[in-house]
């Protein structure tokens, strides 16, 4: 089968998709990205689409309209060039938001063609919590949306991470969307005892009881960052034996261009951050704000901790709460749609009030009272992340629907090119 996948970085969120197909040496994959790195196997290969240049105006709304046509004319170049060298794909997958999906079915109408739906802006709906829409932000949501109107409007097959994001889309593209979340490693993110240590800043938990852990980069003001680091006094405070740990995982499989000078920049910025927070010399040196570090020492922090918190306004679920929960910590997550279509309170998990930095305080402090009793609702939580979000499952989810459509689609088309048959009168 010869499968096309579109989107900004190789490999993306089609990551594990890629993976699924690429074992498959029958399978041949051709990824078109402006991004990524290269791909070890020989059935898989990157071609690289230039970044257009840029268009500066006054207008930002013109400035997103024109650099998502520019993209979308360079994307469209270049699958007519594979179209006139013979390329016939079998299977299209491509994110809705990436402009170079716009023209994926003028150039090949007879390939079977999957979209990932990103997200629908409503106006007068906030997608944050902190942002507030005034008259003229429906624009840029309105020029957003032309892709999601276009990607789902052509598409065989459509698929997203949650029922929250499904229900934002008008009934007549909500229909053809299926609710199938990428899931995560549990072979890799799995309830594996670990004491905590951190060789860059000489930190060692070892014989720590109470550690509450935070993954949300300061740049997101979707992820609570800031909610979290108003909560830190009163978490310190109420619990005066915790610990709290703050970093990101890098997902990279590389390490970044010019990577050790913005680590010094993200260090110089933690500190900013840290000098803000009102804590006494004692408290601080209990909030150990470490910034980015590679994925395993993240997984390291997640066995480590007691209770993580997981804070997001009512847009995309991320893979860092399931991770959490793999892992065994108590997820303290916030009271919003998404987390609660997996997390239940009480069950597998604890809810609170996403922008109130002191319920979110209450909240841990409560949960860390009670932490040796509740067993139950760590074994609960890594229950329905193993049977639910495997991610070896939900590819296989994703991958049947694909591979039937393709079928299916030869079929449809070899019979509409059979000729007529003659009647006699």
């Amino acid at each position: 089968m010869r499968i096309l996948f579109l989107h900004k970085t190789f490999p993306g969120s089609f990551r594990l998709l890629v993976h699924a197909f690429g074992v498959q040496p029958e399978n041949t994959i051709l990824f078109l990205s402006e991004t990524g790195q290269k791909s070890a196997r020989t059935n898989v290969r990157r071609l690289r689409l230039a970044p257009p240049l840029k268009h500066i105006t006054r207008d930002s709304v013109e400035n997103d309209l024109v650099q998502r046509y520019r993209r979308a004319a360079r994307a469209g170049n270049a699958l007519l060039l594979l179209s006139k060298d013979g390329y016939e794909p079998d299977l299209i997958c491509a994110s809705s938001s990436m402009p170079g999906s716009l023209f994926v079915r003028d150039v090949f109408p007879n390939a079977f063609y999957a979209i990932e739906a990103d997200w629908f802006y409503r106006r007068g709906q906030q997608t944050f919590f902190n942002h507030d829409i005034t008259p003229a932000e429906f624009a840029p949501a309105r020029i957003r949306n032309l892709w999601e109107y276009n990607a789902l409007g052509d598409c065989d097959f459509a698929f997203t991470s949650s029922v929250w994001q499904k229900s934002h889309y008008p009934d007549f593209l909500d229909k053809k969307l299926h609710v199938i979340h990428h899931g995560i490693n549990t072979a890799f993110f799995s309830s594996v005892p670990e004491f905590f240590v951190d060789e860059t800043t000489h930190l060692k938990l070892a014989n720590t009881a109470e550690i509450v852990s935070f993954s949300g980069p300061y740049q997101d003001p979707s992820r609570g960052f800031s909610q979290f680091l108003q909560a830190v006094p009163q978490i310190l405070s109420k619990r005066p034996n915790c610990h709290i740990i703050m970093l990101w995982p890098d997902r990279r499989s590389k390490p970044r261009q010019g990577g050790e000078t913005i680590r010094r920049e993200e260090t110089e910025k933690y500190r900013q951050l840290l000098a803000d927070v009102p804590l006494s010399d004692k408290a601080r040196s209990r909030l150990h704000l470490l910034g980015v570090r590679p994925i395993s020492k993240y997984r390291q922090m997640l066995r480590a901790s007691t209770v993580h918190v997981y804070l997001t306004a009512p847009h995309a679920l991320s893979t860092g709460f399931l991770e959490a929960m793999a892992c065994g910590a108590l997820v303290v997550g916030s009271d919003t749609a998404p987390v609660k279509e997996v997390l239940e309170h009480g069950k597998n998990g604890f809810l609170c009030d996403y922008a109130e930095p002191g319920a979110i305080a209450e909240t841990v402090a409560g949960v860390l009272n009670l932490a040796p009793k509740l067993t139950f609702i760590r074994e609960a939580a890594k229950q329905i992340v193993a049977q639910e979000y495997n991610a070896a499952l939900q590819t296989e989810r994703l991958v049947a629907p694909l591979r039937e459509g393709v079928l299916k689609k030869r079929r449809n088309i070899a019979q509409a090119r059979r000729p007529p048959l003659f009647r006699f009168h």
